[in-house]
């Protein structure tokens, strides 16, 4: 009966009468011809249209949907949790017959997987030295040998090179000797648990059309050993990923190429390099998180953090929006070369060790109603960026400057002509004890405009270009001629949010209800200021979301 009920909803959700509904269980029974003892079984008998259902249990298989032919007119075709079911999919193989060679260290022989992670009891070890990408950064001529070097290379975290540098809760592989060491802080006893990653991608899928995956969780993958996609990775058009947690993987979490595609209340965390990447036009991605990423310090001006757009035009007339970008290694949103046309609206980006919004060599972005707080370089930036508008966000407490628009790349000077920064619009934003200028406008400055704002703090610094700097509003107006309706309210930071912004600690709807209390504390008649005070009500309640 229980097998009825649920073809019967899983038909009803669909909408194809005539599609089949598959049913995976863990437990390792097929108790009717269409239940399946794994998910690969399932697949292999999958059909566009269909639905397949993943009961609870812990999965150490893929979902690889490059054996499915889903071309652009394939009907909906669906795998998601079973219902009141939180199924996991894992990229990691429980790891047995571990030889102690001394010290509390042990090995595991015969090992021919280049592994990038190693759990123990659910905790990461300590990856020393490590090789990535198919060979990086052993060999001198691979692809990515010569970008960043100055910095340390694309891979500035990674740490020591040999057997020799292990530490307590550190894990080395030996390519030429086939052996995988772990170094543990006591004895490894047979109950303790040995997770390694073995598998590239959790779920995989090329030329796919209108697919859903939904309700399923995904931990631990071995993807940088050869590639730099993502742990989910998929090309497509129509797809779409609802409550999807994924975490702990050795590089990006999500990787999703194509047209009219959905991310909506997912997250990914505590990502090896970045949380998400995407491109394509008419995305929408909706109330996901991002946060904790880049866990193994990879260098944040070449791919880390909470998402990145680029490539292949990156997103274009996309929308992010309902987004939490917390404490990332990295930037927060960071739109790399060529994005157009997008909505970037009622987010939370905060605590990140790189720029909070960082809209680059981009055009007509709609930047709106963000609480963009407490990142340790710029709040919103956009180099080389055209015909975008920066309006009711509320940009506080960044360690650098809070608001920049430059021509990083001399493009006035040297081309091309459409990554001159022109046509931007600065509005009605709450500006507010900033690290160094409060906003930052090009040189030259062609039609960008700013106006309309409440800077807050110690009288603001402004400047055209990063120098020199100008003192207080009347000397902005006065030389170039800008922000005549904006206002400036001197007031100190109040100490319980210094104290959060010091400790970095994630935000609550009790942190949100500070800022909102600080900002009305000021007594100011301003539009722009009732505008972000009415969007920190909204990101109060966006705040305690799952």
């Amino acid at each position: 009966m229980k097998g009825a009920f649920v073809l019967l909803i899983a038909l009803v959700s669909s909408g194809e009468a005539g599609a089949a509904t598959l049913i995976v269980s863990a437990s390792g029974e097929a108790r009717a011809d269409n239940q399946f003892k794994s998910i690969g079984a399932a697949l292999a008998k999958m059909q566009a249209g269909d639905t397949l259902l993943i009961e609870n249990g812990v999965y150490r298989e893929a979902i690889d949907l490059r054996t499915l032919r889903l071309p652009a007119d394939a009907r909906r075709t669906v795998i998601a949790a079973a219902p009141n079911a939180q199924p996991l999919i894992k990229g990691s193989d429980v790891v047995k017959d571990w030889e102690r060679v001394g010290n509390d260290t042990y090995v595991r022989r015969g090992w021919s997987v280049n592994s990038q992670q190693v759990f123990l009891n659910g905790t990461l070890l300590k990856q020393i030295g490590g090789e990535i990408f198919g060979g990086y950064p052993s060999n001198p001529r691979h692809a990515f040998a010569a970008m960043h070097v100055s910095q340390g290379g694309i891979w500035p975290g990674r740490v020591g090179k040999s057997r020799t540098d292990m530490v307590a809760e550190s894990f080395f592989y030996d390519a030429a000797e086939k052996a995988l060491y772990i170094k543990t802080a006591t004895h490894l006893t047979d109950r303790d648990t040995v997770e390694v990653s073995v598998r590239p991608h959790l779920a995989i899928g090329m030329a796919v059309n209108n697919v859903e995956l939904r309700g399923l969780r995904f931990e631990h993958a071995n993807t940088t050993d050869t590639s730099q996609a993502g742990a989910l990775s998929f090309v497509g058009n129509r797809l779409l990923f609802s409550h999807i947690s994924v975490a702990n993987t050795d590089g990006a979490c999500f990787d999703i190429t194509g047209d009219a595609n959905v991310i909506e209340h997912s997250t990914a965390n505590y990502c090896g390099s970045v949380g998400m990447k995407v491109r394509g036009r008419d995305a929408r991605l909706v109330g996901n998180e991002t946060s904790f990423n880049n866990t193994r310090g990879f260098n944040k001006w070449w791919e880390a953090g909470g998402a990145k757009f680029v490539g292949d035009g990156g997103l274009r007339h996309s929308e992010v929006t309902e987004h939490r970008a917390y404490a990332n290694n990295g930037d927060g949103l960071w739109f790399d070369w060529r994005n157009d046309g997008n909505r970037i609206h009622r987010n939370i980006v905060a605590y990140n060790t790189g720029m909070g919004i960082h809209y680059e060599a981009s055009s007509g972005a709609e930047i709106r109603d963000n609480y963009v707080v407490g990142n340790a370089q710029r709040g919103i930036y956009l180099p080389n960026s055209s015909r975008s508008i920066i309006e009711n966000n509320l940009v506080a407490a960044n360690k650098m400057e809070a608001i920049a628009i430059v021509d990083e790349r001399r493009a006035a000077e040297k081309g091309p002509e459409d990554f001159i920064p022109k046509g931007n619009r600065v509005t009605g934003n709450v500006i507010a004890w900033s690290g160094k200028a409060s906003l930052v406008l090009p040189a030259p400055i062609n039609d960008n405009r700013s106006d309309n704002n409440v800077f807050v703090g110690n009288a603001p610094t402004l400047s055209v270009g990063w120098s020199p700097l100008v003192h207080g509003l009347d000397a902005w107006r006065g030389q170039i001629h800008q922000d005549g309706s904006s206002v400036w309210r001197w007031l100190t930071l109040p100490p319980e949010l210094e104290r959060k912004l010091a400790a970095k600690e994630s935000f609550s709807p009790q942190a949100a209800t500070q800022w909102r209390e600080a900002m009305r504390s000021l007594g100011i008649e301003n539009g722009a200021l009732d505008k972000v005070t009415v969007t920190l009500d909204r990101l109060a309640v966006l705040e305690g979301s799952p």
